[in-house]
C-alpha cells in the first residue's frame, strides 16, 4: 500500500466501495451505497478510519480518491466521503464531473447537516443523510446542464465550471480536484 504523508497506508478499494475496518457503519449504508452506485452515473466511495496519524484529511481523501479511481469510467463522476472518527474530521472529495452538480457550498451543507449525527456517534445516520443529499443533488443534474446550455446557470455553478475547465485543461491526469470541503466535529 502506498503511504500518504509517510503516515497512512492507502488500502486497495473494497468491492463494496466502503473501507470501514473498525465497523462503525451498519449494513444499511452498504445497501444504500450499492443501490445508489447501481442506478447512477456517479460512483460514491466511503473511507472511514479511526485516525489520520498526523496527515491532513485533505491529502488523505485526495490520495484515496486517486488510488481507488472513484467514478465510473465513462462519466468520470465520482465522490469520496472520508471520515476520521478520533480526529473528528470528515470531507467530501468530488471529481471534476461531479463538481458541476455538487458544488462546494452544497457539499459543505451536506457535511454541516450531518454534523449533529457525527457528534452523537450516529455514523450510519450521518452517512445516510449525506448519501441522500448527494442523490438529490445528482437528480437535478439534467436541470443544471440545461440551464448551463441556456446561459441561465447560477453564479455558484458557473464558478465550479470555470474551475473544472481550468483543471482539466492544465492536467488531464488528475481525476480528482482538490475540493475545499472539510468540516470538523467535536464531542
Amino acid at each position: 500500500m502506498p503511504l500518504v504523508a509517510a503516515n497512512i497506508a492507502v488500502p486497495d478499494r473494497p468491492l463494496n466501495g466502503i473501507y470501514d475496518p473498525n465497523g462503525y457503519l451498519t449494513t444499511s449504508v452498504a445497501e444504500t451505497l450499492e443501490s445508489m452506485n447501481a442506478g447512477s452515473e456517479t460512483q460514491v466511495g466511503i473511507y472511514i478510519v479511526d485516525t489520520l496519524d498526523g496527515s491532513s484529511i485533505e491529502e488523505v481523501a485526495n490520495e484515496v480518491a486517486r488510488k481507488w479511481k472513484v467514478g465510473k469510467q465513462d462519466s468520470n463522476s465520482g465522490i469520496l466521503i472520508a471520515i476520521a472518527i478520533k480526529d473528528r474530521k470528515f470531507r467530501i472529495e468530488t471529481s471534476n464531473e461531479a463538481t458541476i452538480w455538487l458544488t462546494d457550498s452544497m457539499a459543505s451543507s451536506l457535511l454541516n447537516d450531518s454534523k449533529p449525527y457525527m457528534k452523537e456517534g450516529k455514523y450510519t445516520d450521518a452517512l445516510n443523510k449525506i448519501l441522500v443529499g448527494i442523490s438529490k443533488a445528482e437528480s437535478r443534474k439534467a436541470e443544471i446542464i440545461n440551464k448551463k446550455e441556456n446561459n441561465r446557470l447560477p453564479k455558484s455553478y458557473e464558478k465550479s465550471l470555470k474551475i473544472m475547465k481550468a483543471l482539466v485543461s492544465t492536467s488531464i491526469t488528475f481525476r480528482f480536484r482538490y475540493c475545499s470541503i472539510c468540516c470538523s466535529f467535536f464531542y
